[in-house]
């Protein structure tokens, strides 16, 4: 209770910013057009613009280590290759089953709001654009895997850094501990980064209003009700499946995953919600700790797949807004691409706009596009960290059940 109390309070504390954000960037935009000469224009494109491409792209490249060494750092201090094996390596599988299962899913939804045009996409699949794409995944030149930011080969080199460490963690043991502590390291130096975000959202907001896009805003209604209507779905399901499996009232689950829900709600972030998220799993979901240790952050490492819905909605949304034909080829590469940020991205808020700017990259969307999704990325973010809590949750649980590791007494008890 005492958890539920203080993250409600973090939830005025988490918007306030970004409200004050918004409204500062709304008057500064109001009061610089009704200005006379060029003053908002230098400010706008001299000053505040480049300020915002230098944080962005200090961002960008510090998400890229934090996804390396977090993900190493999960794989390898699992203790042992057996337990990858029997617990690691299949949940894993299974979470990139629902991952795959969910993002199948949320094509047809968003094209419920978003239409597919023909143009350069066309009708038919170009199987040589995908297949292009997965042999990108394997990087032929490290360092520039880092430095160009790419989060596919980033993620796909930490995959094989983690494995080869745990399979040889008794001799490795110093280098393993060095890694954890500095991905821990990396993640608090990129969560100071992020406190910057309302400053960011008040630059893009600003820009709206002084060059009259704030039409932009009100026309892309459909991107988040998109996104909001495929985390919806992908929650009460997840909780719905547990409910009737285990024979659980859906209200008495639900109360026992507020806490951590409610907390990454307000932080945008999982990594805020470890601590709650993992006390839920153990003491009032009744999963063994052995499986929460590692399933845990396993699954805040890899598991979210409210990203591919943001990814897919603001993909389709913006090149519809944009006139950027996406055929029906064009949404398949956008999917394979969301599916894989969603892995690659790191659990702390305000990564995805870098994701976004490659997605535009390769589907032709102009980059000043950006603005739109940085000025609904607080709302979105959140959303996004809080249904990959309920989900993971859930998912953990239907796990443990399978395995025996979990304590249904616990389960079914009142919070």
């Amino acid at each position: 209770m005492k958890q539920e109390n203080k993250a409600k309070k973090r939830i005025a504390a988490g918007f306030l910013p970004v409200a004050i954000a918004i409204v500062l960037g709304v008057a500064a935009g109001l009061i610089l057009r009704a200005l006379p000469g060029d003053a908002g224009t230098v400010l706008c494109d001299r000053i505040l613009s480049p300020i915002s491409s230098v944080i962005l792209g200090f961002l960008g490249t510090l998400a890229s280590f934090v996804i390396f060494f977090s993900i190493i750092a999960g794989i390898s201090g699992m203790g042992e290759p057996a337990v990858f094996r029997s617990v690691g390596g299949r949940l894993l599988s299974r979470f990139l089953l629902f991952l795959t299962v969910s993002s199948l899913l949320c094509v047809p939804v968003t094209l419920l709001f978003f239409g597919v045009s023909g143009g350069n996409g066309g009708a038919a699949f170009d199987a040589g654009a995908v297949w292009d794409m997965l042999l990108e995944i394997v990087p032929t030149n490290i360092p520039e895997a880092f430095s160009g930011g790419n989060s596919v080969q980033i993620i796909f080199l930490a995959l094989l850094f983690g494995i080869v460490l745990l399979g040889i963690s008794k001799k490795t043991e110093n280098l393993i501990r060095v890694t954890g502590e500095l991905s821990l390291l990396l993640q608090s130096v990129l969560g100071k980064v992020i406190h910057l975000m309302p400053f960011i959202v008040f630059i893009s907001v600003f820009r709206l209003v002084f060059t009259g896009q704030t039409g932009t805003l009100a026309a892309v209604w459909r991107y988040p009700l998109a996104m909001l209507t495929c985390c919806f779905l992908t929650a009460a399901v997840s909780v719905l499946r547990v409910a009737i499996r285990k024979k659980v009232k859906i209200g008495v689950l639900l109360k026992k995953m507020m806490p951590a829900f409610l907390i990454a709600l307000s932080t945008s972030s999982s990594a805020a919600a470890l601590p709650a998220n993992m006390e839920t799993c153990e003491k009032t979901l009744g999963i063994d700790k052995k499986l929460v240790d590692v399933g845990v952050p396993l699954g805040q490492t890899l598991f979210k797949p409210g990203l591919v819905f943001m990814f897919m909605s603001g993909c389709l949304c913006l090149a519809e807004r944009n006139a950027v034909p996406i055929g029906v080829s064009g949404v398949v590469i956008t999917l394979l691409s969301a599916f894989a940020f969603s892995i690659a991205a790191p659990a702390v808020p305000g990564c995805s706009i870098s994701c976004f700017a490659l997605l535009f990259a390769q589907i032709g969307i102009p980059a000043e596009a950006i603005a739109v999704i940085i000025a609904l990325d607080p709302i979105n973010d959140r959303l996004c960290a809080a249904v990959k809590m309920i989900a993971m949750q859930s998912e953990l649980v239907c796990f443990a059940d399978g395995k025996g590791l979990l304590d249904e007494r616990v389960l079914s008890q009142k919070p």
